[in-house]
């Protein structure tokens, strides 16, 4: 392991021990200043060990707020509605599709 996967590492360790409900791969990658690639590669380490569940997210292109939850990045329907701002876009894909992990096992990162 590089000492820059070490430190990606040690950071979404310490993420998790913060009980934070969602990391995403990008946020990690700006705040490292690194290639998301790296941050990706480890992400996806962890969901194979079971630390992490990988699921895609659908945020509204007006305010960001998370639409729906789906464990692939393809989303049905035609039509969504946010209901953090109301707005109804014509289709889903005017909205933002983002890679997510949510912790399974919250206090138990060794």
């Amino acid at each position: 392991m590089t000492k820059r996967e070490k430190i990606i590492k040690d950071l979404i360790k310490l993420l998790l021990k913060s009980n934070i409900s969602v990391i995403y791969a990008r946020e990690v990658a700006h705040l490292l200043q690194c290639r998301i690639e790296r941050v990706e590669s480890i992400l996806f380490q962890m969901a194979k060990k079971e630390l992490l569940q990988h699921v895609y997210e659908l945020h509204c292109c007006q305010c960001g707020q998370v639409i729906s939850v789906s464990e692939t990045s393809e989303f049905y329907g035609t039509t969504t509605e946010c209901l953090g701002c109301w707005t109804q876009t014509e289709s889903i894909i005017m909205n933002d599709i983002v890679s997510a992990y949510y912790p399974q096992i919250l206090g138990h990162v060794s």
